[in-house]
C-alpha cells in the first residue's frame, strides 16, 4: 500500500503517470523504428487517456501509419 499522501487523495494519479509513461516510450520505440513494439504500447484502452494524452497517441500512431 502506498504511503504517498497524493496518490492515497488521488490515486488516478498512478494511472495517469503509467499512460504518460508508456507513450512516452512509444515515442522512443518510433523513433528506434520498432513499430511494433509502439503500436503495442498505443493500442491501450482510449478512455482512460487525457485529452492530451489521446493527441499524443493519435499523432505518434499517425507518424507509424
Amino acid at each position: 500500500e502506498t504511503t504517498d499522501p497524493l496518490l492515497t487523495s488521488f490515486p488516478e494519479l498512478a494511472q495517469v503517470n503509467e499512460i504518460q509513461l508508456n507513450l512516452d516510450l512509444a515515442q522512443q520505440y518510433i523513433h528506434l523504428g520498432a513499430y511494433a513494439s509502439a503500436r503495442a504500447l498505443l493500442s491501450q484502452d482510449e478512455s482512460v487517456y487525457t485529452a492530451e494524452q489521446r493527441q499524443q497517441s493519435q499523432n505518434l500512431l499517425n507518424q507509424i501509419a
